[in-house]
């Protein structure tokens, strides 16, 4: 995690970021409209996933390996919102 984007241009490659930032070459509306392709296109395997089952037995005895908290301390603040209009 970055205190500000000045320290996180220090770890990434600053060309990479959308043109909201300084130095980003991104155009965001065509990024967005990259990513709507690729879902299109990409659908079918997609709505596969939602028929996907786990085989929750098969995995029991490693859930009650772990320790409270230790795998939810690793997802708290992991996901960020996307939104896509």
């Amino acid at each position: 995690c970055h205190k500000s984007m000045e320290d996180a241009a220090k770890h990434l490659e600053v060309s990479m970021l959308t043109t909201d930032y300084p130095g980003g070459t991104q155009d965001p509306e065509e990024l967005k409209r990259k990513f709507i392709k690729r879902a299109q296109d990409k659908r079918q395997e997609l709505l596969l996933l939602d028929e996907m089952e786990i085989d929750a037995t098969r995995y029991k005895s490693l859930w009650h390996q772990t320790t409270d908290g230790s795998i939810e301390s690793g997802v708290a603040g992991s996901f960020k919102k996307l939104n896509v209009d």
